[in-house]
């Protein structure tokens, strides 16, 4: 497979975040995808750690650690983007995540936190078990290899952003609750 490929995360580089399953999954991948480009969008305590691991596995060539970007040239990035992936460990409500999916991003992420929330799993993006490095190997793979598959779970995140998410949505949700909680305390 000879089309160049963009993978991206966005986050905390910490070891919940996951990004140690992210770059052996790369590593494993790298063999039948050599156009493949991985951006490492954030900072934190074990980005050194992440550095020197991308050398081990010799993929330093293809993952960029970016460090810490403003939100103009993240949301940059993530327009260049064809893959968005979030393999981490726990989560509440991952931002991230929503932000890729708005600007028509397949996702891959954990099964954490509200990611459920977000990504409908084989229609938004694809759902994955937490510190399994094998199945983010193979779902990557088939988004990888499969360019019609990435445009229909971008176009469905992308639709359920604005369905659920968008400002004029998350404002009737909250004068829904403010109504409720008004008429329950007459």
């Amino acid at each position: 497979n000879s089309n160049f490929c963009r993978i991206v995360f966005v986050g905390r580089l910490v070891y919940a975040k996951g990004v140690d399953d992210l770059l052996s999954a790369i590593a494993l991948l790298t063999p039948d995808f050599p156009a493949l480009s991985v951006s490492v969008i954030g900072d934190g305590p074990h980005r050194a750690v992440l550095e020197a691991r991308a050398c081990k596995l010799d993929i330093a060539h293809i993952v960029v650690f970016y460090g810490s970007l403003n939100l103009s040239s993240i949301r940059d990035i993530l327009w260049q983007a064809d893959i968005f992936v979030n393999p981490s460990h726990s989560e509440g409500f991952p931002r991230s995540v929503l932000e890729a999916a708005a600007v028509g991003l397949p996702v891959v992420a954990t099964d954490v936190g509200g990611t459920r929330e977000i990504i409908e799993s084989d229609i938004s993006g694809i759902l994955i078990p937490i510190h399994d490095s094998y199945v983010l190997t193979e779902r990557l793979r088939y988004l990888l290899s499969d360019g019609s598959a990435r445009c229909r779970m971008g176009d469905a995140a992308q639709d359920r952003v604005r369905m659920f998410f968008s400002n004029t949505k998350m404002v009737e949700t909250y004068a829904r609750i403010y109504e409720t909680c008004a008429v329950s305390r007459e």
